[in-house]
């Protein structure tokens, strides 16, 4: 088995196959400038029952630099930083137990599409998802690109992962276009 293979299983097994987001709905607001609305309705579709604030961060500096933290080679267009405890459970086990998060936005990554866009927050929203189930895969980024597909982002990831402007080509995420495809033939049976 191999690693997507293993990950697309593992993640359909522990939150299953969720039906598509509604696509229609979410490009209502989206278009009207309702960014924020747009991650609340992910988080519903998600059934991420905490507080997320989400910071707009205009102009080119890099979220990590923006955050004090050491910068990542890839210059990421959106990040999450969770807040969370360590909680001792019965028979001395830890566990993290989050209590909220922040997501911090890059400006131009919201504007540059309604694809684009959906993507990037519905892999964030992934990541604090995994957290919030204490998911040992919460860290993995081809995981966290994976259960967004499984989350119902099927569609939207299909066109939102690889957008063009005039001088620029972005690919959104951590799968090669192979990994990709395979993970989506898994999820979708």
């Amino acid at each position: 088995m191999t690693e997507i293979e293993s990950l697309t299983r593992t993640l359909i097994k522990t939150f299953g196959v969720k039906a598509l987001v509604p696509e229609r709905a979410l490009r209502i607001l989206y278009d009207a400038g309702l960014y924020g609305e747009c991650i609340r309705e992910i988080m519903i579709h998600f059934n991420i029952p905490l507080k997320l604030k989400v910071k707009c961060l205009p102009g080119s500096q890099s979220i990590e630099r923006y955050l004090g933290k050491p910068e990542r080679s890839k210059d990421s267009p959106a990040m999450i930083e969770a807040n969370t405890v360590d909680m001792v459970r019965q028979g001395g086990h830890i566990e993290k137990v989050l209590l909220g998060a922040t997501m911090y936005v890059k400006k131009d990554s919201i504007l540059r599409s309604f694809e684009f866009f959906m993507f990037l927050a519905s892999h964030e929203l992934s990541h604090l998802l995994m957290y919030s189930q204490n998911c040992p895969l919460a860290d993995n980024e081809k995981a966290t690109d994976i259960l967004a597909l499984v989350m119902g982002f099927r569609k939207i990831a299909q066109s939102g992962r690889v957008t063009r402007d005039m001088t620029n080509i972005y690919i959104l995420g951590y799968l090669n276009d192979d990994e990709f495809n395979y993970a989506l033939s898994i999820i979708e049976g």
